[in-house]
């Protein structure tokens, strides 16, 4: 049995339903500002196929991004092997979480 939430659940976990990841993806845009029924832009990331961004733009600033690669397992998305990724059976991906987060938290200060 899978110890991760997958990203669109067909079952139910051991608590009852679990989160289709758009739809929480949306209930945090309109947390941060989009209105209910917001359309979300979703694109390819820097062309690459396997990787989905999806971005909420809301009151002029960008306020929810969420990414989806296809074909990876819940671990630490990276161009290099890591421990991670290597541990759930992934290599290395086109995209690597570690600059983004950082860049993130940059531009992301806690009030």
């Amino acid at each position: 049995m899978s110890t991760q939430i997958p990203y669109r659940p067909k079952v139910n976990g051991s608590g009852g339903p679990l989160p289709q990841i758009p739809d929480w993806l949306d209930t945090w845009g309109q947390r941060n500002g989009c209105a209910p029924g917001y359309k979300p832009a979703v694109s390819q990331l820097n062309g690459d196929a396997t990787v989905q961004e999806t971005l909420y733009t809301c009151n002029d600033a960008a306020v929810v991004t969420g990414y989806y690669i296809t074909g990876m397992d819940h671990s630490w998305p990276s161009t290099t092997e890591n421990s991670d990724n290597k541990a759930h059976g992934d290599g290395p991906v086109s995209i690597d979480a570690t600059p983004m987060i950082l860049e993130f938290f940059r531009g992301n200060k806690k009030p």
